[in-house]
């Protein structure tokens, strides 16, 4: 699968689901300490994309920080 770009957030996702799913993805959203949004937003990426949404966050910021520090050659190289 190609990578994915996490950008802004601009584009909402609704649907309708019944009083008992509804309470379950609250009971869900508690465990996990977030949002019913966040946690059905987190189901929906990794259902599309097999990463949740989290996870293509923090692999945006690694690939940013990897990049920026030197390689453990170029620090030996500065000895």
């Amino acid at each position: 699968m190609e990578a994915l770009h996490i950008g802004k957030l601009t584009e909402e996702a609704k649907t309708t689901v019944t009083d008992d799913m509804h309470a379950h993805v609250i009971s869900l959203a508690r465990k996990a300490n977030c949002t019913p949004s966040e946690l059905y937003r987190e189901a929906i990426y990794l259902y599309l994309t097999g990463e949740t949404f989290s996870e293509h966050v923090a692999n945006d910021r690694r690939s940013v920080m990897v990049q920026k520090g030197p390689s453990k050659g170029e620090l030996r190289a500065a000895e």
